[in-house]
């Protein structure tokens, strides 16, 4: 009997992975490559330094995520929300040390939501200015995409 298995179709099953992307091995070999890199990356910024700039930016992020709906607009709940976002998002800048890398990304996120009316736009402007500090948190995201690949 022959070691080969068969699929339904009668062929073997010699080029697994060929059609429907990599092949195992390939897939663990592009893993390994991708893990080195970000660790790489991560070392050269420094892990202490990626992981406060990250957990920052997972912060600011979420401030943003949760007020974008209750800051906008007008009247007096909108208003109350937008000055608790602002105090929030003050006080994780002030804690931020000013010389840690993309300091300045945090500053300007929280200048594009100081005004006193709010709009979606603003957030956005306010993500927008977040992207350096989100290059760290991504680093973070392939390690670890790439270590459970």
């Amino acid at each position: 009997m022959s070691e080969r298995v068969h699929s339904a179709d009668g062929r073997s099953n010699d080029s697994v992975g060929s059609d429907d992307g990599p092949a195992p091995l390939e897939a663990l070999e592009a893993a390994r490559q991708r893990f080195e890199t970000a660790e790489r990356r991560i070392t050269e910024h420094g892990e202490e330094t990626v992981e406060e700039v990250a957990a920052a930016h997972r912060d600011a992020t979420k401030l943003l995520d949760d007020y974008v709906d209750r800051a906008t607009g007008t009247g007096k709940e909108n208003f109350q929300a937008y000055i608790e976002l602002e105090g929030k998002f003050d006080g994780l800048v002030s804690s931020l040390s000013d010389g840690l890398v993309a300091y300045e990304s945090f500053e300007e996120s929280l200048e594009a939501i100081d005004k006193r009316r709010l709009s979606e736009s603003d957030f956005e402007r306010a993500r927008e200015a977040l992207a350096p500090a989100a290059e760290y948190a991504d680093l973070l995201e392939e390690r670890e995409a790439a270590r459970e690949a």
